[in-house]
């Protein structure tokens, strides 16, 4: 079906409903600029605006909150609403009720991961770099938010709704660390819900809740979405605390359970020298090429810093059959001319790595290794 680019008609707006109750923020879209729980009084209210907001994008109308996609469409540039606002999604709800995670991922921050919280609150912000990557990892101030209240209210909407019709997606901060918030509200909503899809690392410090939810759900309901940036022995690297062992074993329970399932990796700075490892290793295990994200907070872990004579390398040494086109683009792409953003990378590398343990001299990739030795030469 042709598009109709002069439609303003947005069928994400109010159908897409996000909760992110731990910092008091909604949105009716996952590009629609968020709001305050607190400013509202119930999901009733909610709804009803949201609802109204649809029939103002329909009679044409540009509305405030959607300015990201406007940007696009004024550019020309086909927006989020124009490749996905088309079509019918159904009832969807996005939760997120925690930032507890055990991981310290190196381009997160206190907002989505306790590890990162902890290492703030003790040790303080990074020095030597911008003050926009910094504010990324500032602690945020307390929410006054009753979560219980709006945890309720999404309990009590979903039981008006029609069996079988809700697409529930957990989100985190770690959704397999939250057994204690989440098990009975997954029980009592389970003949609501159509589609259960679970945004995790696969790797919490035990699975109970895990195998708790694929004895609960039946494989049809069950999709697992995985953040894995690189192949298992190198995921730690860009991904502070992460087991392997852990995380084979419980990618070995979605395959015995029969759970669809899909990873979701991040091109970094650091996941690029894993590249070629990580596509052999998908490979080999008969998984589908994933689909990459190109990192841009912090923008200093933004792949296209790392010189091109070191990306090339890595193109060189890449199937060209497994790499998908805006990998490729990433790895071609020219070097900024302004050595500002790789001081800035040396700086914050140095110190993340000394916060997580990691020694960059021991990683086992050889390129990484000399890019390491590369930017101590040049910085120090």
């Amino acid at each position: 079906m042709k598009l109709d680019t002069k439609s303003l008609a947005c069928t994400l707006k109010g159908d897409q409903k996000i909760f992110n109750i731990h910092i008091d923020q909604t949105n009716s879209c996952c590009k629609a600029y968020p709001e305050k729980l607190s400013d509202h009084t119930s999901i009733k209210q909610l709804i009803d605006k949201w609802n109204s907001e649809k029939v103002q994008l329909e009679q044409g109308q540009e509305l405030h909150g959607c300015e990201m996609c406007w940007k696009h469409e004024h550019k020309g540039i086909l927006s989020h609403r124009q490749h996905h606002g088309t079509i019918d999604h159904g009832n969807t709800i996005n939760i997120m009720l925690s930032n507890a995670c055990n991981q310290m991922c190196s381009y997160c921050s206190p907002q989505y991961s306790t590890t990162w919280q902890e290492s703030i609150r003790t040790y303080g912000l990074f020095k030597k770099i911008s003050r926009s990557t910094n504010q990324n990892l500032s602690l945020k101030k307390s929410h006054d938010i009753d979560e219980k209240f709006w945890i309720d209210e999404i309990k009590n909407y979903m039981a008006t709704c029609e069996d079988n019709s809700i697409h529930l997606q957990l989100l985190g901060g770690e959704p397999l660390m939250q057994k204690s918030s989440l098990d009975k509200f997954l029980n009592l909503q389970n003949s609501k819900i159509r589609t259960l899809k679970i945004v995790t690392n696969l790797n919490p410090p035990d699975n109970k809740f895990l195998i708790w939810i694929l004895n609960q759900y039946s494989n049809n309901k069950l999709f697992v979405e995985i953040s894995l940036d690189a192949s298992p022995d190198f995921n730690h690297i860009p991904r502070a605390g992460f087991d392997s062992k852990k995380f084979l074993d419980n990618l070995d329970l979605l395959k015995k359970y029969q759970i669809d399932f899909k990873f979701s990796p991040t091109v970094s700075a650091l996941s690029i020298f894993d590249l070629p490892e990580f596509l052999q290793w998908n490979q080999k295990n008969n998984f589908p090429i994933p689909k990459f994200f190109r990192i841009h907070n912090p923008l200093t872990l933004d792949p296209v810093v790392v010189p091109f004579e070191f990306r090339s390398q890595i193109l060189e040494s890449t199937d060209p059959n497994l790499l998908p086109e805006n990998v490729q683009k990433i790895l071609t792409e020219p070097t900024p001319a302004v050595d500002l953003k790789l001081f800035e990378q040396y700086n914050y590398l140095e110190q993340y790595f000394a916060r997580t343990g990691i020694d960059p001299d021991r990683i086992t990739n050889d390129l990484f290794v000399q890019y390491w030795n590369w930017l101590k030469r040049k910085f120090t």
